[in-house]
């Protein structure tokens, strides 16, 4: 097992538009759903893709390998039962129930690998998007701690010429170490992010790399919920799988006869039983959580228009703050806390961007619906 190098450089670049682009959610999903084939030396890496992330983590994913390993085996044994079935005809019934799941086994092989990958590309994203949200609000900690920092000298100079009590001095200083504890633990956290994605990709990665996030904001658009209920139903993978195992059980009880024991009947039949009640259950919880991802997609978009309409009332504080400043009615640590809200705005609604993003990507795929 390759050891993975802790607490890599990495220096984080995106680009995330900012103005409301309605598109229909089909527009996306082949952004989301395309798996990667690019080729990349881990040696010379400078920066990192979603993509070129995608194309080593799948090298090394072992669910990934192991299936594909595990293939030609599979087809070997389906081979060897239909050459059994032919020249041993009195087993019949009970080679062709494992010849059957074995087919099922065969064909949904390259589903399976779709799954592990689509899986793969959205915990990478959602790593990059961790790793950029951490990164920013260090950033903005380190800006808020200048400012309180100008703020306790001013508060020490008080305090010397008795404006201050010491006790308020004090209050003020500890809301400051408290702010300074929080922006290190900050650091722990970006390092530890690091090395979740290091894992996920299963190398060492040497170099000092960027890593690139780039996707714009697309609102879901018209959907009618209920049909896309029913088809994403109908194409999930793991109810398919369900339904598929189910059709080998019923087969196997149609092939039980007089001289098949009651015990075993019975037993096929509470199997048959419970695996209907599995598939209720399922598409019962998947139909559950789209409407939940949709509503919250929604959310989102709600929250996008509220968060605009204050940037927009901020940025006008700003300008007055500004002229006031000017004529020398407003410090300019005033000017400097204003343009810091400003900011935490715009990145709170960078996050909430980032959030419908990958509530996007559940949406458009049902391999995601559990992540």
């Amino acid at each position: 097992m390759i050891k993975i190098k802790m607490f890599i450089p990495i220096f984080i670049c995106f680009n995330v538009s900012f103005f409301n682009l309605p598109v229909f959610a089909g527009n996306v999903i082949s952004e989301l759903e395309e798996t990667s084939n690019v080729n990349l030396d881990v040696s010379q890496i400078t920066s990192l893709s979603v993509d070129e992330a995608l194309a080593i983590a799948i090298s090394y994913n072992r669910e990934i390998i192991e299936l594909e390993e595990d293939l030609p085996f599979v087809i070997k044994e389906y081979e060897d039962l239909n050459h059994d079935l032919a020249n041993n005809p009195d087993t019949y019934y009970s080679i062709k129930t494992q010849i059957a799941d074995l087919k099922n086994t065969i064909d949904n092989n390259d589903l399976s690998v779709q799954k592990n990958k689509d899986i793969l590309r959205y915990d990478i994203t959602k790593l990059f998007i961790s790793i950029v949200n951490a990164q920013k609000e260090i950033e903005l900690q380190e800006k808020n701690l200048s400012i309180m920092k100008r703020e306790l000298d001013i508060s020490q100079i008080k305090q010397n010429k008795g404006i201050l009590s010491e006790s308020e001095f004090n209050d003020k200083n500890t809301e400051y170490i408290k702010k300074l504890n929080d922006a290190e633990n900050k650091k722990i956290d970006l390092d530890n992010l690091y090395i979740d994605l290091n894992k996920a990709l299963g190398i060492d990665l040497r170099e000092k790399y960027s890593i690139e996030l780039n996707f714009n904001y697309t609102e879901i658009g018209n959907i009618d919920i209920d049909e896309k209920i029913k088809i994403e139903i109908d194409g999930n993978f793991d109810i398919t799988k369900q339904k598929q195992n189910l059709e080998v059980s019923e087969y196997e009880y149609s092939t039980y006869n007089e001289n098949t024991s009651y015990i075993s009947k019975l037993s096929k039949e509470k199997d048959i039983q419970g695996q209907l009640r599995d598939i209720k259950e399922s598409e019962v919880n998947f139909s559950d959580s789209i409407n939940k991802i949709y509503k919250n997609i929604l959310s989102r978009e709600t929250y996008d228009a509220k968060y605009n309409e204050e940037l927009i009332y901020k940025q006008k504080e700003l300008d007055v703050l500004s002229l006031k400043y000017a004529i020398g009615k407003a410090t300019l640590i005033e000017l400097d806390k204003k343009s810091l809200e400003i900011e935490e705005l715009q990145n709170k609604i960078s996050e909430n961007r980032f959030e419908h993003y990958l509530l996007m990507a559940k949406f458009q795929n049902s391999n995601l619906i559990d992540r």
